[in-house]
């Protein structure tokens, strides 16, 4: 489907792109350079907001793909529109937008063309919602238990727990 892969994080060290198979490039700007396609996969943090600007539409190649399933304000809506309308950029899929719930019917995107939007829920069906609620309760099991923790995903105070599990 596509020639090659290249990806853009500044927070990952040199040389793990060599162990996936992809390449690494060292400016956002060449991201846009280089892609057919931009998948945004990153969160919205000072630093990424509106990473999607006109300058780096501007840089992008003619027809440029775009989807976004991380975060709207990675988007700016309004450069996106108008490149939408010139045809710089070919078509768009956003499962995010700036403004959520949507405001399409007032917002900047409104009679933008080659536009998919979905409402960020693509993870919803009844088999997640199970699946979601097992995996806590398992988890919760666990660590109630004081079995092995290892398997715990997302422990945000495992430092405490393991320190307070100590002392008793």
């Amino acid at each position: 489907l596509f020639r090659s892969v290249i990806f853009y994080d500044p927070y990952v060290p040199d040389g793990v792109h060599k162990s996936i198979g992809i390449e690494q490039v060292d400016a956002i700007e060449d991201m846009f350079r280089r892609s057919d396609c931009l998948s945004l996969h990153c969160p919205l943090t000072p630093g990424t907001r509106h990473v999607v600007n006109e300058s780096n539409l501007k840089l992008a190649r003619d027809g440029v793909f775009l989807v976004n399933t991380s975060r709207g304000g990675l988007v700016d809506e309004v450069a996106l529109a108008a490149a939408l309308k010139s045809g710089k950029v070919g078509a768009a899929a956003l499962d995010v937008q700036e403004t959520e719930p949507s405001t399409y019917e007032m917002g900047a995107l409104k009679g933008a063309p080659n536009l998919i939007l979905t409402p960020h829920s693509g993870w919803y069906s009844q088999e997640a919602m199970i699946e979601s609620r097992e995996t806590a309760a398992k988890q919760v099991r666990v660590a109630i238990l004081g079995t092995s923790t290892q398997c715990l995903r997302n422990w945000v105070n495992k430092r405490d727990f393991v320190s307070d599990q100590a002392r008793w």
